[in-house]
C-alpha cells in the first residue's frame, strides 16, 4: 500500500496525510463492518491530531480513490493480459528515477 500512496502524493508531507487518512478511513470501515460502531455524519473523528467531521473522510477518499483506480487502469492498459494488478517497487523505481 505504501508504493500506491507515493503514486498519488505529490510530496512527503501528503504522503504523510494520506497514509493518516488511509489508515482512519480503514478502522472506521472495520469498525461499521464488524458492528462495533456506527458514525453520525456530524461526529467528530480525528485525522493526525486535528478533528474532523466523519463525513469528511468519505468526500477526501473519494478523490483519492479516483486517483487511485485511475493508476491502476493505466497500469493495467500498459501490460497485456494482466490479471492481478500489483504495485511494486518497479513503481517507485520508476516515480525516483524519471
Amino acid at each position: 500500500m505504501s508504493i500506491l500512496i507515493y503514486n498519488i502524493s505529490n510530496n512527503k508531507q501528503e504522503a504523510i496525510s494520506n497514509k493518516l487518512l488511509l489508515d482512519l478511513a480503514f478502522q472506521m470501515r472495520n469498525e461499521i463492518a464488524h458492528g462495533a460502531k456506527s458514525y453520525d455524519p456530524y461526529e467528530y473523528v480525528k485525522l493526525g491530531g486535528e478533528k474532523i467531521l466523519a463525513q469528511a473522510v468519505y468526500w477526501r477518499m473519494k478523490s483519492l480513490v479516483a486517483h487511485m483506480i485511475v493508476l491502476a487502469i493505466i497500469k493495467m492498459m500498459k501490460v497485456p493480459g494482466m490479471k492481478t494488478l500489483r504495485f511494486d517497487y518497479e513503481d517507485i523505481t520508476k516515480l525516483i528515477f524519471i
